[in-house]
């Protein structure tokens, strides 16, 4: 879809979400949401509504389909490693995709989801039912040594927020590091597949249960 074919409805949401992710939930202010989106706040309040119907609207633009996506996935995968791969290549191909909400929940995390509405919540909770159970059945099965599920997940959630909020820090990081495997943006493990390859292998690795 180009802009030309988006929606009033599409544009304003495109246009919050990136000063969401920019600049936060405090600091957007809605005329200048509504400015950039080429229409005025009435416009924008009679399609969505105030500044938490906005940010609540932007977020479930992405959640509630990578929740099902999430569930359907790591449901058709067959081993523990291939439904950890599922789980982590949905995630990562998704927030990739939406370039906005990793900074976003980087924000959110910082201050203890203090703007997260229920139903965003509510969809972070399926998706990190997903990984509890996927752990604590490797861990029944004898695949994974014992674990705190929870600790894992967010160590998995959390690690792939940040490394895609944290482009420009890994491009300064980069520039001035001597090691040379510093991932840059033209580095293969900057690809959502091979990301998603590389942070599984490492994750199913660290919880494997040693023989």
């Amino acid at each position: 879809m180009t802009k030309k074919e988006e929606t009033t409805r599409e544009k304003i949401l495109r246009i919050a979400g990136a000063e969401f992710a920019r600049i936060g939930f405090n600091g957007a202010r809605i005329d200048e949401i509504a400015k950039k989106a080429g229409c005025n706040k009435a416009t924008l309040y009679y399609h969505i509504g105030g500044k938490e119907a906005l940010y609540e609207a932007v977020l479930l633009e992405v959640f509630p389909r990578l929740a099902e996506e999430i569930e359907e996935r790591v449901k058709r995968a067959e081993s523990i490693k291939e439904k950890l791969h599922a789980f982590v290549l949905s995630l990562v191909t998704t927030l990739m995709k939406h370039q906005e909400i990793s900074p976003v929940m980087m924000r959110e995390i910082a201050s203890g989801g203090r703007e997260l509405p229920a139903s965003v919540l509510s969809c972070m909770a399926r998706i990190c039912s997903v990984t509890t159970s996927l752990i604590e059945q490797a861990v029944q099965e004898g695949i994974f040594r014992k674990t705190d599920p929870l600790l894992a997940h967010l160590m998995i959630v959390g690690g792939i927020n940040f490394y895609i909020a944290g482009e420009g820090m890994r491009e300064r990081v980069r520039l001035q590091a001597e090691d040379e495997h510093v991932c840059s943006e033209n580095n293969d493990a900057c690809n959502a597949e091979k990301l998603a390859e590389e942070v599984s292998s490492i994750i199913f690795q660290g919880l494997q249960k040693k023989v």
